[in-house]
């Protein structure tokens, strides 16, 4: 059986694309894994590995913000009946539910799952929209959201999220 010549991966015969990196297999001689080269396929999967990271500490972040507003919604629900107290209980649990959805992100991403690369673009988007409007307290969260999206654009790491064949 062949093997990638960018990332290592035994590929089977007939294969046009490594299932694993995206490359190109061409029907010359099939190298040996000792002619192949793993590390490009590691610094590819240590930036994933870096985005699912930003991901869980985005989604531990939400959560206790969420709690948080929850907490204050509630406290003033209680001591003002007002539409206000309601309306931050509402918005602590959407914020939660943010939270739990940056952790299934995560995960997707871990997992190299299609549905996660697409879903982390969409948010990625919705997000430097968000900390534009923020400048420039938003700052921060634009300059990970801009490399999110340029990192998960790159030919060889959508490759790493195309459903294997």
């Amino acid at each position: 059986m062949p093997f990638c010549p960018n990332c290592g991966t035994e590929v089977a015969e007939g294969v046009s694309f490594c299932p694993t990196c995206g490359t190109k297999i061409s029907a010359s001689i099939p190298l040996t894994p000792q002619k192949a080269r793993p590390s490009k396929l590691i610094q590819f999967i240590t930036g994933v590995t870096v985005i699912s990271i930003l991901e869980v500490i985005s989604g531990i972040l939400f959560i206790f913000g969420g709690i948080d507003v929850l907490a204050i919604g509630g406290l003033i629900e209680a001591t003002i009946p007002l539409f206000v107290g309601g309306a931050l209980v509402s918005a602590g649990m959407l914020i939660i539910g943010i939270g739990i959805i940056s952790f299934i992100l995560a995960y997707g991403l871990w997992k190299r799952r299609n549905w996660a690369w697409s879903t982390t673009m969409i948010f990625s988007v919705l997000g430097l929209i968000h900390n534009i409007l923020l400048l420039p307290s938003g700052l921060i969260g634009l300059i990970i959201n801009a490399v999110t999206l340029f990192y998960l654009t790159r030919p060889k790491i959508k490759a790493l999220f195309r459903p294997s064949p």
